[in-house]
């Protein structure tokens, strides 16, 4: 999800975004946020402080070790997510959107030829960032506790 809404932000080139992801439990959700209580809004908050320090816009706090490595991950992952273009954040945005999509019907959706979308993919890192997304869904099945295997 932090994906699709970095895309989303980057296909107007002005906008970037800070994500910091905790995952615990919520006790209760009020609708001013600040009211709001529960582990994962806790680690979030505590997160979302020192992102700017940590010179990263997306980490993640389960209170796990695995949280190392992820964090790791991301920020690799954030060298090609920061370069992407308004177009290439568009095509991502799409792909996200409509995950079984063809390259054809995504071509006709941003108004270009097929082979134009595939390369916008293979410049965006698509097949990368799937990767990275498959890896985070393997290890953090339950977003309520970052269990793992």
């Amino acid at each position: 999800m932090c994906y699709r809404l970095k895309a989303a932000l980057k296909r107007t080139a002005l906008l970037e975004v800070r994500i910091a992801i905790g995952l615990g439990s919520v006790t209760m959700i009020d609708n001013d946020i600040a009211k709001s209580t529960g582990t994962a809004l806790t680690k979030s908050e505590e997160l979302l402080d020192i992102l700017k320090s940590k010179k990263q816009e997306i980490m993640i706090d389960s209170g796990r070790h695995l949280d190392v490595y992820m964090n790791s991950l991301l920020k690799m992952a954030l060298l090609f997510m920061n370069e992407w273009t308004e177009n290439a954040a568009a095509t991502v945005y799409e792909m996200f959107k409509t995950p079984h999509i063809t390259q054809a019907e995504l071509g006709k959706k941003l108004g270009v030829q097929q082979a134009t979308a595939s390369r916008r993919l293979n410049r965006a890192h698509w097949q990368e960032t799937q990767e990275v997304l498959s890896v985070f869904k393997h290890y953090y099945k339950d977003g309520s506790d970052g269990s793992i295997d």
